[in-house]
């Protein structure tokens, strides 16, 4: 099932996912910090492409991007790993701040 209007739960979107290339840098314990791209982004999580093979179901990450050119223009925020994938791995925020929640308003509606 890939219904964007599912209910919250295990595994299960809040909000409908937009197509968005956007660069974020991931920090797991066992990677370190690692540059990848979302393959689609909402305000409740996002599809991370890559290789993470030393990443699970339940790791939480720190993730970063930017939305300038300063470093005002940074956000961090901690995320769950829901699913992973050999292509990526889906990720569900964690708390997002105002600033961070707004930035990444702007990203999906301008997708």
């Amino acid at each position: 099932m890939n219904d964007d209007s599912r209910i919250d739960g295990p595994g299960r979107r809040v909000q409908p996912r937009k197509p968005v290339n956007k660069k974020f840098i991931l920090n797991h314990y066992s990677l370190g910090k690692v540059s990848c791209y979302s393959r689609d982004l909402s305000l409740s999580g996002t599809f991370l492409t890559g290789n993470f093979e030393k990443v699970y179901p339940g790791d939480t990450v720190e993730l970063e991007f930017e939305v300038g050119m300063g470093a005002s223009d940074t956000h961090r925020f901690s995320a769950s790993v829901v699913r992973v994938e050999s292509g990526g791995i889906a990720l569900k925020f964690l708390s997002l701040g105002m600033d961070t929640y707004g930035a990444l308003l702007d990203l999906t509606l301008s997708a």
